[in-house]
């Protein structure tokens, strides 16, 4: 069980915390306790997420009460269970606590029935998601923003409606690199997840290969944007097991010679671009392979 407890006073959050690890000890019960000592701090580390099975507020906190904390997070999260630590008596009136259970910091924490109904509190766990994962994680450049699509699986594999999660993007996903997107679980989910994708530069064809003595002049279509250079794959293997490697910089380039191949033989030829970002290659697609023989 994960339990947050908000609480400005230090000796009465140190108590707090006492009496839940006694009574989980008593029960046999794993738990997590997590203290604030204020609303900020609290919404400090959990700004619209609660990945929580119970949360304690004292109504009566410096700057934001547990009443305005309370309704911050029913914003976002409808099934949390919230109690209430409080000695005013007189909160007891007010129509909010209809959702909620209403306790005294008086006589160890015993509930008080504070009206005629009956209050009860549901704990409901929330759910780990099994799968967490974008709809593709490889784009070709093409000059426009990519938003991949993201996919939330339960426990049983079913699909998980978009309300229970927010996504967040990675500004400029137009150009080569990789970008990350931030997957937050909320209502009965709780966890959140970063991913990435990528975007790889536009990939190129060889148009021409000229046989010569011991070399091969190849020639090739540039590609004009999102493009540090090329690289050249030359080989006696169809599958390119053994070959010889040559890398062009520049994007302008279009034409190179392959040199000291053995003559008069038959070799393969493939091509793709790269680009380089924050030390880092990204490479195409390779080109359909071509074939040419030296003198």
């Amino acid at each position: 069980m994960r339990i947050a407890y908000c609480e400005d006073e230090p000796a009465q959050r140190s108590r707090m915390e006492l009496l839940l690890r006694t009574f989980a000890e008593r029960k046999r019960l794993p738990l997590t306790v997590e203290a604030f000592s204020d609303s900020a701090a609290f919404l400090f580390h959990y700004p619209d997420s609660y990945p929580f099975d119970l949360i304690f507020l004292d109504i009566d906190l410096g700057g934001m009460d547990g009443m305005a904390l309370a309704r911050k997070i029913r914003e976002t999260d409808s099934e949390v269970p919230i109690l209430f630590l409080t000695n005013h008596k007189e909160y007891v009136f007010e129509g909010w606590y209809r959702k909620g259970i209403l306790l005294s910091k008086e006589e160890d924490y015993r509930i008080q029935i504070l009206s005629d109904e009956s209050i009860t509190a549901k704990f409901v766990k929330k759910r780990t998601p099994k799968v967490v994962k974008l709809s593709k994680t490889k784009y070709v450049y093409d000059g426009k923003t990519k938003n991949p699509g993201v996919i939330v699986l339960d426990g049983d594999g079913n699909r998980v409606s978009s309300d229970h999660y927010t996504v967040s993007y990675q500004a400029g996903r137009k150009k080569v690199g990789q970008y990350h997107v931030n997957v937050k679980m909320k209502n009965k989910y709780c966890g959140s997840k970063t991913l990435s994708f990528k975007i790889v530069p536009k990939a190129t064809k060889i148009i021409q290969v000229i046989k010569k003595k011991k070399a091969l002049s190849i020639s090739w279509k540039k590609q004009k944007k999102q493009v540090s250079g090329y690289q050249i794959q030359v080989s006696t293997s169809r599958k390119f097991k053994s070959k010889k490697t040559k890398n062009i910089s520049g994007m302008k380039k279009n034409s190179t010679t392959v040199s000291k191949l053995k003559s008069r033989k038959k070799y393969y030829i493939r091509i793709r671009t790269w680009k380089k970002k924050n030390r880092k290659k990204y490479y195409s697609a390779w080109s359909k392979v071509k074939i040419g023989k030296t003198k």
